[in-house]
């Protein structure tokens, strides 16, 4: 793991003083204390309480934003947005270093467009190496979320650093191949085939074990003239039977988004970015990769 600082967007109030001074420290100390405590909710409404009483536009401006940051945190998007609104409505030049919060809250919202517009325009500000690595790597997983794999991987040949990794996880994605639904179907006929395709071995046995049973107690019915216990057997034997035919296709579509979700994962490479908190409200980000 690499770790990199950079400051994206700083500011120091005069009554500060330096960013690790005592007083700036002693200001926000319990934001800070919550989240050591991992409350990041409480850490979330202290910043924004912070924010609200903050008289210095560029300090409510940091304030905002470390809320922002911790909503984010608790997969509470929208809100995270709004604290970045009123962030960009107390101090303008904070909306460059809203940027990466923005995208990471669109991907939340699953609105991938949006996301890939935050990252591109947080892309082309060039404010560091790493700042433009970071959003090589996330619109390269945007792209192949949208299947649109050439794109990734000129994304991530362009990016600043090697990502030769990245591109290696890439050529074994394309080595592979997805599993067709419609095969995973037909061959769900035959109970637990469907499931063993998709590579669902457990799945696979649980299906052959039920409808083996179902079946052998419509035969042994049968056989016995008990037509009331052979119709009840027989519906459920019907429900297990097209569930085998149905989980078929379901398990394909599984096996082809895990393959999916695993080469993200690696393209990924679980790169982020925090502030350095006890700078707020001076925004500095450290990116990890």
């Amino acid at each position: 793991m690499k770790n990199y600082s950079v400051v994206l967007f700083c500011f120091i109030l005069p009554y500060l003083g330096a960013p690790g001074s005592s007083l700036a420290q002693s200001g926000s100390s319990l934001a800070l204390q919550l989240q050591q405590q991992n409350q990041t909710r409480s850490a979330a409404v202290e910043w924004r309480r912070k924010a609200l009483l903050a008289d210095d536009p560029r300090a409510q401006a940091g304030y905002y934003w470390a809320a922002a940051y911790q909503y984010l945190q608790i997969h509470e998007p929208l809100i995270s947005e709004r604290m970045l609104d009123d962030a960009e409505a107390a101090w303008w030049d904070i909306e460059e270093v809203a940027l990466p919060l923005r995208a990471k809250a669109a991907a939340k919202r699953t609105d991938h467009d949006s996301a890939a517009f935050y990252w591109s325009s947080f892309k082309r500000t060039g404010y560091s190496p790493e700042a433009t690595r970071m959003a090589h790597r996330e619109l390269a997983t945007l792209a192949i979320g949208r299947q649109n794999l050439p794109r990734a991987r000129e994304l991530l040949e362009q990016s600043p650093e090697n990502e030769q990794q990245a591109l290696q996880a890439l050529d074994q994605f394309e080595r592979g191949r997805d599993k067709n639904p419609r095969v995973g179907g037909i061959l769900g006929m035959i109970p637990g085939m469907g499931y063993a395709y998709a590579g669902e071995y457990g799945n696979a046995i649980r299906s052959l074990i039920l409808n083996s049973i179902f079946i052998y107690g419509m035969v042994d019915t049968a056989n016995n003239d008990q037509w009331g216990a052979f119709a009840v057997i027989t519906f459920f034997e019907l429900t297990w039977y097209s569930g085998s035919i149905y989980g078929g296709i379901d398990a394909t579509h599984r096996y082809n988004q895990n393959r999916r979700d695993q080469l993200i994962r690696e393209v990924s490479g679980n790169a982020t970015f925090t502030p350095d908190w006890h700078a707020i409200p001076q925004i500095t980000l450290e990116f990890t990769f």
